[in-house]
């Protein structure tokens, strides 16, 4: 699987780890985060080893929803 630039994959075993990593912004979902979650998930879900997905936040948020900034240009 590629390098992201807003979150990462790791892969243990059968289990995958996204991390959503735009701490600055309360991992603010943008186009770019929505475009790369949506190519992350439908790589995993195609590779038969993974059993399961774990999605985490970097810092002290999880996911603060949409960019607000970026949606409203």
């Amino acid at each position: 699987m590629r390098a992201f630039e807003t979150l990462t994959v790791e892969i243990t075993g059968r289990i995958a780890v996204v991390t959503f990593r735009r701490a600055d912004q309360l991992n603010a979902m943008n186009r770019l985060m929505q475009s790369e979650i949506t190519e992350a998930f439908e790589a995993l879900s195609a590779t038969a080893d993974i059993g399961a997905i774990v999605v985490t936040g970097e810092g002290r948020g999880f996911m603060a929803g949409a960019d607000i900034k970026e949606y409203a240009a």
